[in-house]
């Protein structure tokens, strides 16, 4: 799904997301951490029916385990929990 699946804190992340059926202009990728509630919205440079690719700031105080969702505006929904560790 998602590769890189680390990076360190106080660092910007490139990445790609390799999947199906998402959407231009209507596809929204966020990186949620439960234990602290913190939500990050990356800058997506591409989006391809099968790839997205784009790149993360990672907060200083970040915590270890992410989830990555990413939602159609068709309604599709996928949520991988701890897709992402942060160092």
């Amino acid at each position: 799904m998602i590769a890189p699946t680390s990076g360190l804190r106080n660092a910007n992340v490139s990445f790609t997301v390799r999947g199906a059926n998402f959407q231009t202009g209507g596809t929204d990728l966020t990186f949620w951490n439960r234990t602290g509630n913190t939500v990050l919205i990356p800058a997506i440079f591409s989006l391809s029916p099968t790839q997205i690719v784009g790149n993360v700031s990672i907060p200083l105080n970040a915590n270890q385990s992410w989830y990555v969702n990413i939602s159609t505006v068709d309604g599709g929904m996928v949520s991988r929990e701890k897709a992402f560790t942060v160092h």
